[in-house]
């Protein structure tokens, strides 16, 4: 078979369907940069790989520290032009990251996406360094009005389609899973705060910023999101609500090389998938109703669950802040029950 060459813009996803399918290779892998932050004005002060901080922990690979200097530097296009791939693959769930905008004495803007990346380096060494004097403010993504959106998208499409034919070009419409599969193979929905502002966020923007998209590139090839997928909580990556089980990427990839070969059967895929899927999320759903009647999804199993950024200790209580988990620990339980019902 021959060799494909893929370039990413987009969410774990998008990459992660990839991993053991030897007939592709990747040319860029460009993460963490919402479209408004890509498609923002440059500014005199620039970034190197070298400028960046040797202690901001998990982040201070290259790979990391190279999506930061795209970002900051407005240079996501130049790096995709100097090694693209044949096709590209996107989505544009970054965008659900919140903005940060430094204004400089001089009066040059510079808008950046909020990433955990980001922040980590910011706080080791750019906020005494590149960024020192500017004043800092923040940007909800849905406070952001739709013609700046729809502007940043129009932009952003113009400068795909100078590197790929529409027809290379695959928006996959990745969204965030409520469930996920915990550890004893059950059912459990999302629920920390942190878990919850994403996907809340997502429902929210994403599906009027793929409308977007589409209407600017409309001969693009459209992976669609089987319902019912699911999360994994042993995720590689960690439990978040786009770290999805084998089946969903096993979907994306058959898409992926049903488009590659020139084949049109992308819906006679994803109902084949939606079946395995749907087997899949009941199956999950009635081990969760086996534990919980045999007691093996006992309280203190649910507090000593980790999600996102919130540890919670034996009490239920969140290891520094000292906060009753009430909310959560309603929402789960209730979860639960309801699937009984069912």
């Amino acid at each position: 078979m021959e060799e494909k060459r893929i370039s990413v813009i987009g969410s774990c996803p998008c990459r992660d369907l990839f991993e053991g399918a030897d007939e592709f290779t990747f040319h860029t892998d460009i993460r963490f940069v919402s479209v408004i932050s890509m498609m923002s004005n440059s500014v005199s002060t620039k970034i190197s790989i070298d400028d960046l901080s040797k202690k901001a922990g998990i982040f201070n690979g290259n790979w990391y520290k190279k999506n930061l200097v795209n970002d900051f530097n407005k240079s996501v296009f130049q790096s995709l032009a100097e090694r693209h791939g044949d096709y590209l693959v996107i989505d544009l769930a970054e965008s659900r990251l919140p903005l940060v905008d430094f204004e400089f004495e001089d009066g040059q803007k510079l808008t950046l996406t909020y990433s955990t990346c980001f922040k980590n380096h910011y706080l080791a060494n750019l906020q005494n360094s590149k960024l020192k004097g500017a004043k800092i403010s923040f940007r909800n993504p849905i406070d952001i009005p739709n013609e700046q959106w729809k502007d940043s998208i129009k932009r952003m499409v113009i400068e795909i389609k100078k590197l790929f034919d529409e027809d290379k070009i695959i928006l996959i419409e990745n969204m965030p899973t409520n469930y996920y599969v915990d550890n004893a193979g059950g059912l459990r929905p999302y629920v920390t705060s942190f878990h919850r502002s994403n996907i809340d966020i997502c429902e929210l923007l994403l599906p009027k910023l793929y409308k977007m998209f589409k209407e600017e590139c409309p001969k693009c090839k459209v992976i669609k999101m089987p319902q019912n997928s699911l999360g994994l909580q042993k995720h590689k990556w960690g439990n978040h609500p786009f770290h999805f089980t084998n089946s969903y990427y096993a979907y994306l990839l058959e898409c992926v090389r049903s488009i590659t070969l020139s084949n049109d059967n992308l819906e006679n895929i994803l109902q084949k998938h939606q079946t395995i899927i749907d087997k899949e999320y009941n199956e999950a759903k009635l081990q969760s109703i086996k534990n919980f009647d045999s007691h093996k999804t006992a309280e203190i199993d649910y507090l000593e669950v980790i999600n996102g950024e919130e540890t919670l200790n034996g009490l239920g209580r969140r290891k520094k802040a000292g906060i009753l988990f009430a909310v959560d620990k309603k929402h789960f339980f209730k979860n639960l029950k309801k699937l009984k019902k069912q």
